[in-house]
């Protein structure tokens, strides 16, 4: 991006790191180890830099990521999982639901009308799954 956007003006680096890098398949692409997820958020600190010129190493990046008012990777990949998920539900997009609801004609203690049965798993494409990631983000298997 730096090499073919001879700009300047820092507005029009940020609108063109969100439209070609950021925003580009990051509801489907979601990394589930610890390096690949560093190595995603290295792109957004690099993005940072050069959107306001700040190249020295004295220079805060995350003060440069607080000015810019940009949320880690990780939050914005899981605000979109639930977007994604919420129009699944309401059937706004043609996507079948990956989930079942549990049935719950009136609200529980601990659950709502609208809980879904989160299958176990123990298998790693599963537990890292758009569907299981998006309801239980904390569980990953022991040898991950």
């Amino acid at each position: 991006m730096r090499r073919n956007i001879k700009i300047s003006n820092p507005v029009v680096k940020e609108r063109a790191y969100k439209t070609f890098v950021l925003e580009y398949a990051h509801t489907v692409w979601d990394p589930h180890t610890v390096k690949n997820t560093r190595q995603i958020e290295m792109v957004q600190r690099r993005a940072a830099r050069y959107t306001l010129g700040r190249y020295r190493r004295t220079s805060s990046v995350g003060s440069m990521l607080a000015k810019l008012g940009w949320k880690t990777l990780a939050d914005r990949r899981h605000q979109a999982r639930l977007t994604v998920f919420y129009k699944i539900h309401h059937q706004l997009v043609a996507v079948p639901m990956p989930l079942q609801l549990k049935h719950y004609y009136q609200p529980t203690r601990t659950e709502n009308t609208l809980a879904y049965h989160i299958p176990s798993s123990i298998c790693d494409y599963h537990l890292k799954s758009f569907s299981h990631g998006l309801l239980d983000p904390g569980t990953y298997c022991q040898n991950s």
